[in-house]
């Protein structure tokens, strides 16, 4: 039993280590997956530089047979055809070092390079095996205060859309442009707390007006101190007329 154990044990060790390779032909913005990890080429130049992002981390593969390691797997340019930025052909081997998709979290394995089964930190999801920030969680998240807006959480990373209802609903708390009381009751609803604030709108156009006329009638009244000024003026006034005029006559 010990040997049968013995054996197993060897037998198991070389595929605990075992490392996944393939070979794969990829053109501009292709993905290939090895062992749950996710390369994509981004862009290329003549210099035999190719740009790709593994799970979400990006980095620049130089050159031909030069390995280089990106968030866990290991990239060997092997041949590489360049037309432009965006077309071009590269063969690369690719060598990962463990199984991410597994639900195992290894001691190779961290939330950058396996969220999947590492899982993220804080309030962060694992999507696509790259830890990303939802915007929302529920519909309620999107609340925007307007009752003529479809409130959506969705997607991956959840995301919140507020669109515009555009159909004649009754009872939906809205009255869209194109709808009236004949085909939306909410237009009704409208139409009646406008009437019911038209009162109230004249009331205080009434009130302004009021108080207009009675600034214009406190500037129009004249107090006495003003009055007895104006009749000592007056006064001063008529005597040099009747001065100029008798003195005038001799």
């Amino acid at each position: 039993m010990k040997k049968i154990l013995f054996f197993l044990f060897l037998f198991l060790i070389p595929l605990a280590l075992a490392k996944t390779e393939t070979t794969k032909v990829l053109h501009f913005n292709e993905t290939v997956t090895v062992e749950g990890k996710t390369l994509t080429t981004l862009n290329a130049n003549p210099d035999t530089k190719v740009r790709v992002s593994v799970d979400g981390v990006e980095g620049i593969v130089r050159g031909l047979n030069r390995t280089i390691n990106i968030n866990e797997m290991s990239i060997n340019m092997l041949n590489f055809t360049y037309v432009e930025s965006e077309s071009f052909d590269v063969i690369f081997e690719l060598t990962v070092n463990f199984k991410c998709g597994d639900k195992f979290c290894n001691a190779s394995e961290t939330s950058i390079s396996c969220c999947t089964d590492c899982g993220c930190e804080g309030n962060l999801k694992c999507i696509n095996n790259i830890c990303q920030e939802e915007e929302c969680t529920i519909e309620w998240d999107c609340d925007d205060n307007n009752t003529c807006t479809i409130d959506k959480c969705s997607g991956a990373p959840k995301a919140c859309s507020n669109s515009l209802i555009t159909q004649c609903i009754n009872n939906d708390t809205c009255c869209p442009n194109i709808c009236g009381p004949v085909n939306d009751t909410d237009c009704i609803k409208i139409e009646e707390i406008i009437k019911e604030t038209e009162p109230e709108k004249t009331e205080k156009v009434d009130d302004i007006q009021s108080e207009k006329v009675e600034e214009k009638t406190e500037k129009m009244i004249i107090n006495p101190k003003e009055k007895g000024i104006l009749i000592m003026a007056g006064v001063a006034l008529l005597v040099i007329i009747i001065g100029f005029l008798f003195f005038g006559k001799k």
